[in-house]
């Protein structure tokens, strides 16, 4: 078995990562085939879904279609506003120009190819049919604007092409594919012919119905399974995992790290998978690496990557990149690991309505509870050991719960963020001791000295409130606080306690990190 990758999943790393973040809409998938060799014409072989429409701007004029001067063509068999025929023609352009990317703007539209032309000499195999085809395009069709980059596209163009002629030359599998997909077609057209005899000339290369073809092909043709795949993976899920010809084993995404970096991992944290342990192994390429299924076998958000790091026996740099791996291929999300301490709530994007189908498979997940009732519960912020508390002996049930709702975005974790409540009115000038570090005075305004002179007067734990200090300006949460300066929980609330008519302690949802503790001001002012 062998495999087709775009990035991370291959092992080599030479490989091209794709360039550029597709802000475009795929709006449909085409094959075309040119059928000469067989008597006929170039011909889309198969086209998803069933209706590609033209532009919405009825006003833009498309080239004229020499096959439907007349309108005979009905509109349902039309894409983006071409016969079948005509678009096929725009789709088989001549030897030099394939098997390489190729590009054609027409309106609002993008269509992205990568057309193949086989070698004359390719070796014929016994099973392959005698009427196989030397050319075949896998036409991607985008809705776009001009600023968007189609470089991704013709990343996963390529690397469709790349694997269908691999196939081919294999064992044949793309022109066996495409001699049925011709058959069914024009078995369906002369059905159509013999039971409209009357119909004219012009109606004799009428397109049969698209429904029942598409129907058809997805019933009977294997390939076109996979182009329906990748059509909705990567419409979907922006990536998309196709088994091609259950030999070649090929992953498609439109994300690229460079355009869309990876959060910042730290060893609090952990990872969530997104799909079931088991079935993510039975994802993984035969010669995936031993540390990544290691890893995946051995995840769990009760445990941070640093207490993993101790019992995988894997390097915390290692697990970092693995994780890293995971995420961009959206088999896993990276989340604080989950304690007592830890602060959920509903997510107030999350849309029920439109993902009804959470609720039945919450109820068929946890049989006997009800996602109502939990919602219910977790709509007012609480510390997860009083969710605990209540759920007495069905915690662990809980926790998993918290799992799949979290897995499914349907819960938030909310995070604890200080700011320092600095009156302006405290008279300026003063000037702290000169045994202060330096670093807690960078950026602090003149006020802001005066004030610490006060509050030092008669507190305990002022060193670690000066540790503390770059902090409290509402940017850094107290998980991070703590890996930061080494601190612990106890510490900082002991801080918390003593200062706390001048903190201000507050929860939301986490923001990106600042790199400099320093940076800006955001203090609290009365």
């Amino acid at each position: 078995q062998r495999r087709v990758m775009g990035n991370e999943f291959s092992k080599n790393p030479s490989d091209p990562p794709p360039f550029f973040f597709a802000m475009t809409k795929l709006v449909g998938i085409a094959l075309v085939v040119d059928a000469r060799t067989r008597g006929g014409h170039q011909q889309v072989a198969f086209q998803y879904p069933t209706v590609i429409p033209p532009p919405d701007d009825s006003s833009m004029k498309l080239p004229e279609d020499p096959y439907n001067r007349a309108g005979d063509v009905k509109q349902r068999d039309l894409i983006c506003g071409f016969t079948p025929t005509f678009f096929a023609g725009m789709f088989c352009p001549k030897a030099a120009l394939c098997n390489r990317s190729f590009e054609l703007i027409v309106e609002q539209h993008r269509f992205i190819s990568h057309p193949v032309v086989l070698p004359s000499e390719r070796k014929q195999h016994e099973d392959s049919t005698p009427n196989a085809s030397g050319f075949f395009n896998v036409v991607f069709i985008l809705k776009t604007c001009e600023r968007d980059h189609p470089k991704v596209w013709y990343h996963v163009s390529n690397q469709l092409a790349e694997a269908l002629k691999h196939e081919e030359l294999r064992c044949g599998y793309v022109g066996k594919e495409v001699f049925n997909m011709l058959q069914f077609r024009e078995n369906l057209a002369r059905n159509v012919q013999d039971k409209q005899p009357q119909q004219s000339a012009a109606a004799t290369d009428a397109q049969p119905d698209p429904n029942q073809l598409v129907s058809i092909l997805l019933n009977y043709c294997t390939l076109a399974q996979y182009l329906r795949d990748v059509y909705l993976g990567l419409s979907e899920h922006r990536m998309a995992h196709i088994l091609l010809n259950g030999w070649l084993d090929c992953f498609f995404t439109l994300d690229d790290p460079s355009a869309s970096p990876l959060p910042t991992i730290r060893p609090y944290q952990t990872l969530l998978l997104l799909v079931e342990p088991d079935h993510l192994l039975e994802q993984l390429p035969a010669d995936a690496s031993p540390l990544l299924r290691k890893l995946i076998s051995q995840a769990n958000p009760l445990k941070s990557f640093q207490e993993l790091q101790s019992e995988i026996d894997i390097s915390l740099q290692q697990i970092f990149r693995l994780a890293g791996h995971l995420v961009y291929w959206k088999k896993a999300r990276i989340i604080d690991t989950l304690t007592k301490h830890n602060v959920y709530v509903v997510n107030p994007k999350a849309n029920l309505d439109k993902n009804i189908h959470l609720v039945t498979d919450f109820a068929h997940i946890f049989p006997g509870n009800s996602l109502a009732e939990i919602l219910v519960r977790m709509s007012t912020p609480k510390r997860l050991s009083e969710h605990m508390r209540f759920m007495g002996t069905r915690s662990n049930e809980f926790i998993n719960m918290l799992k799949w709702l979290l897995r499914n975005d349907v819960l938030i974790q909310l995070h604890s963020y200080f700011h320092l409540n600095c009156p302006k009115d405290v008279e300026d000038g003063l000037i702290l001791s000169s045994t202060t570090d330096e670093k807690y005075l960078f950026g602090v305004q003149p006020h802001e000295e005066a004030f610490l002179t006060q509050v030092a007067v008669s507190r305990p734990c002022f060193s670690d409130f000066k540790r503390l200090w770059p902090y409290l300006r509402g940017r850094h949460h107290i998980e991070e606080i703590m890996w930061r300066e080494n601190i612990s929980r106890a510490d900082v609330n002991n801080v918390l306690f003593n200062f706390q008519d001048v903190i201000c302690q507050v929860f939301h949802e986490a923001e990106l990190e600042e790199t400099d503790t320093h940076e800006g001001n955001g203090v609290l002012t009365q």
